[in-house]
């Protein structure tokens, strides 16, 4: 019974050690590895490539549809400053995904670089640019009813183009995944 007790004592206090070592990140077993104690070198697997890429890919799209809900309720009387300020976090984010996009080690880079290229950015660079011509606009002359009708509908093709192109890049990002 002596040998029970220091064999049971011996393994929870194994347990205990291994368990406090995990839950203050000793061993960070979160994504399938271990991250032991000492310097490590950050790999950049397919797996962390793909979700940064999807991460950067849909930040863009709540930023552009946040601004498209902003827009809409957007008066000639209303501060453009709050659209100018998420407008700044759409171009932010879209350059931080084209880094993500050169510096991914994907297996089929080139296929989604292609989609990326020739669909996704040209539309968030439109759904931008309808938006610098606003700015441009009201820097030249004030903003009235009939030119504000005007950017509005511009700027809502350019979203509906924009939201076409994310679906696009979406279904090819998740054609490649592999986890």
């Amino acid at each position: 019974m002596k040998k029970f007790l220091i064999y049971s004592s011996g393994l929870t206090a194994i347990v205990l050690v291994f368990g406090i070592l995990t839950v203050y990140g000793f061993f960070d077993i979160s994504d399938g590895k271990a991250q032991l104690i000492g310097p490590s070198k950050v790999e950049n697997t397919q797996v962390e490539a793909h979700n940064q890429i999807v991460n950067g890919v849909h930040s863009v799209g709540n930023n552009a549809r946040d601004l498209n809900e902003i827009f809409k309720n957007f008066q000639t009387t209303s501060d453009i400053q709050t659209i100018k300020d998420q407008l700044d976090k759409i171009s932010q984010k879209k350059s931080s995904l084209e880094d993500h996009i050169n510096k991914s080690a994907l297996k089929n880079r080139q296929a989604i670089e292609d989609i990326f290229n020739e669909k996704y950015l040209p539309a968030v660079t439109a759904y931008e640019n309808s938006y610098k011509k606003l700015f441009a606009y009201m820097e030249a002359k004030p903003l009235d009813e009939t030119s504000l009708g005007s950017f509005k509908e511009a700027s809502q093709k350019a979203f509906a183009e924009y939201t076409e192109a994310h679906n696009t890049f979406v279904d090819e990002l998740n054609r490649f995944r592999r986890y």
